[in-house]
């Protein structure tokens, strides 16, 4: 009888069980239009975090797992014909001013203050992550 409780405890270990997931801490900002006119695009990012991205419609390419933005911290992705979503990994912006221009022209701006949830996603002990998304609507 104790020879089946002893394999258990031998086979998961004592102490954590954590996965390998990887789930990076940032901020998503995804982007919401119902068409994106061709030209050429420019997301502003500016407060806590300072750069800009330019992205061509349509474009020949898409973006993967996402561009580097300015900086290796900022991502975006885009499609053909639509830009997706901005993710930041560092810093994690408390106060954030977004603007996005077609041709040179502002046709969106927002600012966002992000509220962020800590989880951890990998189980308890194995590591935080810090999270907040949020959406910019484009007319």
């Amino acid at each position: 009888m104790m020879l089946p409780a002893l394999f258990t405890l031998l086979a998961t270990g004592c102490g954590l069980s954590c996965t390998e997931m990887w789930v990076p801490s940032g901020f998503e900002l995804t982007f919401e239009a119902s068409s994106w006119a061709a030209g050429d695009y420019e997301i502003v990012l500016s407060g806590d975090v300072e750069t800009s991205c330019a992205v061509t419609l349509p474009a020949d390419d898409t973006s993967g797992p996402g561009e580097d933005c300015g900086s290796h911290d900022v991502k975006i992705t885009f499609d053909a014909h639509a830009i997706d979503a901005v993710f930041i990994y560092e810093p994690l912006p408390e106060y954030l001013h977004v603007s996005v221009l077609l041709d040179g022209v502002e046709i969106a701006a927002q600012v966002f203050e992000p509220s962020y949830d800590v989880t951890e996603p990998n189980g308890p002990g194995c590591g935080e992550t810090i999270f907040a998304s949020d959406n910019l609507t484009l007319n």
